[in-house]
């Protein structure tokens, strides 16, 4: 990855109500890690984990955002649903 002065940043709001809209944050997400020079492996374990829980908060949480950050040595993904919780 080429030197970065400042982390990037990334919000996305998950629609809870749109199932043609999951995914979209991950399709992102890999598009500007394919562009950063990241690996091909890297790219790939975050785009499907990030594509998972897109999925789970549309099927079952009715949205959330999720926040992504990328350092030098760190890609940092937090999902945050809308859900109820497990009981």
């Amino acid at each position: 990855m080429s030197a970065m002065s400042e982390p990037l940043r990334f919000h996305y709001d998950v629609n809870g109500k749109d199932f043609t809209s999951a995914g979209k944050a991950s399709v992102d997400v890999k598009k500007n890690l394919r562009l950063l020079g990241l690996s091909p492996e890297i790219v790939r374990r975050v785009s499907i984990a990030m594509y998972e829980g897109e999925s789970n908060m549309v099927i079952h949480a009715g949205g959330g955002t999720a926040h992504v950050e990328i350092d030098p040595d760190k890609i940092y993904v937090v999902l945050e649903d809308h859900g109820p919780g497990i009981q």
